[in-house]
């Protein structure tokens, strides 16, 4: 989505990077599929990727739908943001079948009115440490 600070990128940055540290020989790739509108902030997210990653943290920004979706398809969505108000995205992954790790100290996940952490979603505290063994368990 866009890349704002209370949607938290950079958790899922630098979670990304302490998950490839952890399992050097991991072959996947992370994607922030997103749309910068601050070129600064974009910058100084773009700055937090060591350079022997960069080719494993990817920025797609200005994706066209299809391709967000063929994204979607093959992957397991993270969603770190502080606040959202409902989250179309996270259910709409999730009715897809697709894995989604959520943060719990949002108020529209970890309430545990809709999000049940190893139900239909996996949940993490918020923390970088959190959202890596998020990622390691999904």
């Amino acid at each position: 989505s866009r890349l704002q600070p209370v949607k938290r990128p950079d958790l899922f940055i630098r979670a990304a990077i302490l998950f490839l540290e952890r399992h050097p020989d991991h072959d996947g790739v992370f994607r922030l599929v997103c749309n910068g509108w601050d070129r600064t902030f974009v910058d100084g997210l773009k700055s937090l990727v060591p350079d022997a990653m960069v080719e494993r943290i990817l920025f797609l920004e200005n994706a066209t739908p299809p391709e967000r979706l063929r994204l979607i398809d093959n992957a397991i969505v993270v969603v770190p943001s502080d606040y959202e108000s409902l989250c179309l995205f996270a259910f709409e992954a999730a009715l897809a079948g697709r894995k989604v790790i959520l943060n719990a100290v949002c108020p529209a996940f970890g309430n545990d009115f809709r999000w049940h952490d190893g139900d239909n979603c996996v949940l993490f505290d918020g923390s970088v440490e959190s959202l890596t063994d998020a990622m390691e368990r999904a």
